[in-house]
C-alpha cells in the first residue's frame, strides 16, 4: 500500500509556520555555488522518563539545534528519526525559524513514532511517500527558473538489521524504478511547473539520495551502483571506513546499547550517476564530539558534503571501483540476535546475583560469628 502527499515547504513568518506558494519555489540563487548538504539521524529517543535518563533527549536535542546546526551551517539537511519532541523543539527554535524552510510541520498521517524531515535555506516543494516496500521517503524538489538546473534530494530511512539486506536492496530498486519511470509523480496533485522541474531533474540525473540507509554489510555497497547511484564518501575517501555508527568511539552507544560492538556506515549521501549538475568537493563526518558524560548528539554521526552546482556537463565524477566487493552475510562484529542473547544473559546474571546476594551475606556473617 502506498500513500503520497504533495506540499510546498514551510517558512516561519508573521509569527507562525506557513506553507509557501508555487512562485516562492523558483530561485536562481542556488546554481553556480557550493552547497553544504548533509544527513543526520538524531535518534528519536523515548518519552518514558526512566529510559530518558539514559537517552537524555532534551540535552541532545538542544545541542543539535543550538550548537551543531548553527556551527556546521548546512544549506540542506536531511533528518531521520524525528520524534514529536524533536519536531516541537525544531519548529520553536529561533535559529531554525530565521534561517530554514521545513518540508513539513505536521504530517496528515501520524502513524510513526519517528519521521524523516528536510530543512533547507532555500525554498522547495516535496512529495512525501509512504510505502510498505519503500518505507518513508521525501522527494524534495529544488526548482530553478532554468528548469534544467533544477534538482531533487531524496530523504529516506531504510529498514534496519544486518540480516534484512534483501529488503534494503528492494527499497533501493524501487527508488531507482520510481526515478526511471517518474512514478513518484503519479496519483499526486503537483503543479505543472514543479512537475516539469522534477521531470528535468530526473532526466538529467540531478538527484541526491541520502539519509540513514542502514547499509550494514560491505557487499551492500554494490546496491548503490547497481541501482544507478554512487557513494560520495567513497569518491573522496575510497579506503577510509568512514563509520557513522561506531560503538568503539561513540561512548553514548555503549551507555544505551549494552554489549553492542558494531561499527558501520549506516548513513550515506549518494549522487545519481551521470549527473549534469553536481561535482563533489568534499565530505566530512560531524557530530562526533562529547557533549556530556558518555553522551554524544546521537548514536549516529552526521555526514556533511560540499557539492558544487555547475552548468558544465563535462564535469563528471569517477565511478568507484566495486569489482572487489564480495557477497558476505556478516559485519565482522556481533550480530543483532547475538547481542540480544548476550543482553538476556547479562540481565539474568544480574538478577541471579541480586537474588543470591542475601544468602551469601548471611553465610558470611555466620562464618564470621563462628570465627
Amino acid at each position: 500500500m502506498s500513500t503520497k502527499e504533495f506540499n510546498f515547504s514551510y517558512q516561519y513568518q508573521e509569527g507562525k509556520w506557513q506553507e509557501t506558494n508555487v512562485s516562492s519555489c523558483f530561485s536562481q540563487q542556488i546554481c553556480n555555488q557550493n552547497l553544504k548538504i548533509g544527513a543526520f539521524n538524531v535518534l528519536w529517543g523515548n518519552s518514558n522518563k526512566f529510559i530518558n535518563i539514559f537517552s537524555r533527549n532534551e540535552q541532545r536535542f538542544n545541542y543539535i539545534l543550538n550548537k551543531l546546526i548553527p556551527q556546521s551551517d548546512p544549506d540542506i539537511l536531511s533528518l531521520s528519526e524525528v520524534s514529536d519532541q524533536f519536531m516541537e523543539m525544531l519548529t520553536s527554535n529561533q535559529h531554525i525559524r530565521s534561517n530554514y524552510y521545513l518540508s513539513h510541520v505536521q504530517r496528515k498521517r501520524n502513524d510513526y513514532v519517528h519521521e524523516v524531515v528536510m530543512i533547507s535555506k532555500f525554498p522547495f516543494s516535496s512529495i512525501f511517500m509512504n510505502d510498505d516496500d519503500y518505507g518513508r521517503c521525501i522527494f524534495s524538489i529544488f526548482t530553478d527558473e532554468i528548469s534544467s538546473n533544477s534538482f531533487m534530494i531524496l530523504t529516506s530511512h531504510f529498514w534496519a538489521y544486518e540480516q534484512d539486506y534483501e529488503s534494503r536492496s528492494k527499497q533501493m530498486e524501487l527508488i531507482d524504478l520510481s526515478i526511471q519511470t517518474n512514478s513518484f509523480l503519479e496519483n499526486v496533485n503537483v503543479p505543472v511547473k514543479i512537475q516539469k522541474a522534477a521531470l528535468d531533474a530526473s532526466k538529467k540525473n540531478n538527484i541526491i539520495l541520502q539519509g540513514d540507509l542502514n547499509l550494514h554489510l560491505k557487499h551492500e555497497d554494490s546496491f548503490i551502483y547497481k541501482f544507478g547511484f554512487l557513494d560520495v564518501w567513497r569518491e573522496i575517501h575510497p579506503h577510509d571506513d568512514g563509520y557513522t555508527w561506531d560503538s568503539q568511539k561513540n561512548k553514548f552507544i555503549a551507555s544505551i546499547y549494552i554489549l553492542d560492538n558494531r561499527r558501520m556506515r549506516l548513513d550515506r549521501i549518494l549522487l545519481r550517476q551521470n549527473s549534469h549538475l553536481f561535482k563533489i568537493i568534499d565530505i566530512k563526518i560531524k557530530a562526533k564530539e562529547n557533549i556530556g558524560f558518555n553522551l554524544c548528539c546521537s548514536d549516529h554521526y552526521m555526514l556533511l558534503s560540499e557539492i558544487q552546482l555547475n552548468q558544465q556537463p563535462k564535469m563528471y565524477i569517477q565511478k568507484y571501483d566495486v569489482s572487489n566487493i564480495i557477497m558476505e552475510k556478516k559485519t565482522g562484529f556481533r550480530t543483532f540476535p547475538t547481542i540480544i542473547k548476550l543482553r538476556i544473559l547479562f540481565f539474568i546474571s544480574i538478577f541471579l546475583g541480586i537474588m543470591v546476594a542475601p544468602f551469601g551475606i548471611t553465610l558470611l556473617k555466620n562464618k564470621l560469628k563462628q570465627n
